[in-house]
């Protein structure tokens, strides 16, 4: 059996790129049997536009850009 340690880089992050969307799926299919599927699309939207922006800022301190920075002004206030 492969130890998780001697995965290549490239393998562990797909490993948790399809363990991250394993778990979107299953919280999505769980809010549908909980509260039905127009309020789980509803909750889903919320969730998407939350993450967006935190996606973005984490994009945007990963590659030291900030305010003042012209090339994604337009970024960052749409992030806020």
């Amino acid at each position: 059996m492969t130890e998780l340690h001697l995965l290549s880089d490239a393998a562990k992050l797909k490993m948790l790129q399809k363990l991250m969307l394993y778990w979107d799926g299953q919280w999505f299919l769980k809010v549908v049997d909980r509260y039905g599927l127009e309020e789980a699309i509803a909750l889903n939207r919320r969730v998407r536009t939350a993450f967006g922006r935190i996606e973005m800022r984490t994009m945007l301190q990963a590659l030291r850009l900030g305010k003042g920075d012209a090339r994604c002004e337009f970024v960052i206030t749409a992030a806020e």
